[in-house]
């Protein structure tokens, strides 16, 4: 006799690997990269002042997405924003509970 066990769905937690808290007159902005378990990795864009429109892309590539962030970063430095925080995991694979959890799946507009 034989019996059969239902695989359960895997869970996928992103690992903040590399964020940025990016400030411009009142507001700030965090410009996260999320590796998740299934070897795909996320950016996480949320503003502060309005977590709710938190968005975030995703990326079969590190490479892509760590260029992807580097863009968005750049980007928001020239339109005046400054960097008042940042943080480097070593590891893009690397399990955690937490990340951006207030994201949809969307592409940041600037």
């Amino acid at each position: 006799m034989t019996s059969q066990t239902r695989a359960e769905p895997r869970q996928v937690h992103p690992a903040p690997t590399l964020f940025w808290i990016l400030h411009r007159d009142a507001n700030a902005i965090t410009c996260q990269l999320n590796a998740r378990d299934d070897r795909s990795y996320g950016i996480c864009i949320m503003p502060h002042w309005h977590p709710s429109s938190a968005v975030i892309e995703r990326f079969e590539s590190a490479t892509l997405a760590l260029l992807r962030h580097a863009a968005l970063a750049k980007r928001l430095r020239n339109k005046g924003w400054i960097v008042i925080d940042r943080v480097v995991r070593r590891g893009l694979h690397a399990t955690a509970q937490s990340g951006c959890g207030t994201c949809s799946v969307t592409q940041w507009p600037i």
